[in-house]
């Protein structure tokens, strides 16, 4: 703890006065003793009789019949009051003017020991401010060093300075209530700011001077005075550093009045040049830890990316060993996940699967619309108790990697990332080889639709994975509003051979179409298998599919071209579906057509009915009921719910409008085949 600067032991003045006085009177009666006057009072008394008046005391003295009474009254060291008695007066002019001397220079020299004794113990109290290598150190020590350092001081405030800010902020205080550390001022404000900005300490004692000081109207500092007191008299010196201010320390006197001097001044200066030194210290110690920290933290960051790296390498060395050891990546897989000690799983665009039973759940479709959930953007997916990582190639979705557990971190991310890089490449690398061997087989057909089949053929084709047999379905499909690449072939064959039972058929890729063979020795298998394309939702809303009729092998060309008539006809309408060649009717007329043209041709014969808005279409909808239904008016007027009178009305209304004549052969063909395009392309 600090020591009280001001708690010194009281020095013998009743034996050294009695010395003086009777050198001068030395048959008087001498007593010595203790004056309750304090000096902040003995100011303000106007005693004629005052011989010494200064900072540090006031000396007066009295003249009585056959007694003089001297009182010093003092600021730092004891008051006395001294009785000489039984002395005579006649020799009282001769001698009480040296006496009175001689006692002021007893005084002095008491005052100057005391200043002496302050500084050695201002210097003593600084050490812990010295031991402090942190700014948290210093504001334990400062405010109550500070108060230690100045007698009668009763609160202190230590400010800060904020250049970002240009606040001085308190940091440390005692004698007030916490909501103080919320009063911050400028350099423009207060005593404060002036000592700041001058550099000089300032001293008030009086409060009037104190609240006169405040220039400027502040709502915080209202609000903070209310609960705080106003001190008697305030001392504030800046806590500066050679050219360098930190902030300003400031201490206050409130139960005393003017009790601050020189010595004070001197005092908390030489005190505050020790707290700037300290705060010095402690920042070029706080950058000089920090840049350590940092250093350590820079090295810890290299042990630890070294670490990944070595981990990264060798774990590519296994992986290369094992893609040569295992052919298929389903296998690669299983024996990656016994070598990083995590239970993986797999699939991929080519049809390689390896779950295992935590995960087995999982398929391509649920996978591919969780990552369209996460907007195709996210390198990790959690969900559930796994980690999915999207293997991606060109913005292309290629497979996924499955990994049990919760956590990502940097360790396991930097292997997924490297199985991830590696995989992808091994995805795209066997793509190649599944996308020559479709070649191979569209080389083979195209033979075929061009000669015809043979034997050759046959054989070619049963070395590359197809069996002709009996019957045979030719499917012709095209992405809608898609581009069609190899990765997407090979989606789009995944995708029918899970969900259609395709898995025998004969897969290419001819003219941005996706050609499909597929035989059995059972017609009606292919019926079945044609049914299941048909409620193939995804099929049905994002591809135009043509089928053709089931026919032997020998018809194989018309296969060909009754399915590419089928989609010729949907790229026609424009709009996603799947069509077999026996629905195509008399649209397959039309497919050198394009849609514009078979619109403008519907738009010329029924604009006049279509022109005439709701009726018109009354009248449309009127007549392909009646077209449905073989002209039979009785089943027309049933179907329609109206009476077989509005019928004929309606009839003979749509004759009138279009000029045409329902009974005429040739007008009937016309009025039949733009009903049926309006139905189709409108």
């Amino acid at each position: 703890m600090y020591e009280d600067t001001h708690s010194v032991a009281v020095p013998d003045h009743a034996s050294a006065i009695t010395s003086i006085v009777q050198r001068y009177y030395p048959q008087a009666q001498v007593n010595v003793r203790h004056s309750a006057r304090r000096y902040d009072d003995a100011l303000k008394d106007a005693d004629e009789n005052i011989d010494e008046r200064n900072e540090s005391y006031i000396l007066s003295h009295q003249i009585l019949p056959r007694e003089i009474i001297i009182e010093a009254v003092c600021l730092y060291i004891d008051s006395l009051k001294i009785n000489i008695k039984n002395i005579d007066n006649e020799s009282e002019n001769g001698y009480v003017h040296a006496l009175i001397n001689d006692i002021k220079v007893y005084f002095l020299s008491g005052v100057i020991k005391y200043q002496n004794f302050m500084f050695r113990k201002v210097s003593d109290n600084t050490w812990h401010l010295a031991s402090g290598l942190s700014h948290e150190v210093i504001l334990q020590h400062v405010i109550e060093g500070a108060l230690k350092t100045i007698p009668h001081s009763d609160a202190a405030i230590f400010r800060i300075y904020d250049q970002e800010k240009n606040l001085l902020i308190p940091v440390a205080m005692l004698g007030f209530e916490n909501n103080y550390y919320e009063y911050a001022v400028t350099p423009q404000q207060s005593i404060s700011g002036k000592a700041f900005e001058s550099r000089s300490s300032i001293l008030v004692n009086s409060r009037e001077e104190i609240l006169n000081s405040f220039t400027e109207h502040s709502t915080v500092r209202e609000t903070i005075m209310k609960n705080n007191p106003i001190a008697n008299a305030l001392l504030c010196v800046p806590v500066l550093d050679q050219q360098t201010c930190y902030g300003t320390l400031t201490i206050l006197s409130l139960k005393r009045h003017s009790v601050f001097n020189s010595l004070a001044v001197s005092l908390l200066e030489t005190f505050a040049s020790q707290v700037a030194l300290a705060w010095r210290n402690a920042r070029l110690y706080d950058e000089k830890a920090a840049s350590l920290r940092e250093v350590e933290t820079l090295k810890s960051q290299l042990e630890k990316q070294n670490r990944l790296l070595k981990v990264s390498v060798d774990l590519h060395a296994d992986m290369i060993n094992l893609s040569t050891k295992f052919n298929r990546l389903d296998e690669f897989i299983e024996q990656l996940s016994a070598r990083v000690n995590s239970a993986m799983s797999y699939i991929d665009i080519l049809g390689h699967r390896y779950f295992n039973a935590r995960s087995q759940h999982y398929s391509w479709d649920t996978l591919s619309h969780l990552h369209k959930a996460h907007d195709n953007t996210s390198n990790v997916i959690t969900e559930g108790e796994c980690l999915i990582y999207p293997l991606i190639n060109d913005d292309f979705l290629v497979g996924f990697i499955i990994i049990n557990g919760y956590d990502i971190d940097e360790l396991n991310s930097v292997i997924a990332a490297r199985i991830r890089d590696f995989v992808v490449m091994e995805i795209m690398k066997r793509t190649s080889a599944v996308i020559i061997a479709h070649k191979k087989i569209a080389f083979i057909f195209q033979e075929i639709i061009r000669y015809g089949l043979s034997a050759r053929h046959e054989r070619s084709l049963l070395d590359n994975g197809f069996h002709f047999k009996n019957w045979i379905m030719c499917i012709r499909l095209s992405p809608f509003n898609t581009e069609l690449n190899d990765l997407t072939f090979i989606t789009i064959k995944n995708h029918l051979v899970g969900k259609t039972g395709l898995n025998h058929s004969a897969f290419y890729v001819e003219n941005d179409e996706v050609v499909i063979f597929h035989s059995e020795n059972i017609n009606g298998k292919l019926s079945m298998l044609e049914q299941k394309i048909g409620e193939d939702h995804y099929l049905q809303h994002n591809f135009q599919v043509g089928l053709s009729s089931i026919t032997t092998k020998e018809n194989i060309v018309i296969s060909h071209q009754q399915a590419g008539t089928a989609l010729d006809v949907l790229k026609t309408r424009q709009r996603p579906g799947i069509l077999n060649f026996s629905n195509t009717g008399i649209e397959r007329l039309f497919t050198k057509h394009n849609s514009e043209e078979l619109k403008t041709f519907v738009n010329d014969v029924l604009s006049p009915v279509l022109n005439t808005g709701d009726k018109g279409a009354v009248l449309i909808a009127t007549l392909q009921s009646y077209l449905k239904n073989s002209q039979s008016t009785v089943l027309t007027a049933k179907e329609l719910n109206i009476h077989i009178n509005t019928l004929y009305q309606r009839l003979r209304k749509f004759e009138t409008l279009t000029n045409l004549s329902l009974a005429n052969p040739d007008d009937f063909l016309m009025i039949s085949l733009s009903c049926h395009m309006n139905r189709i392309y409108s």
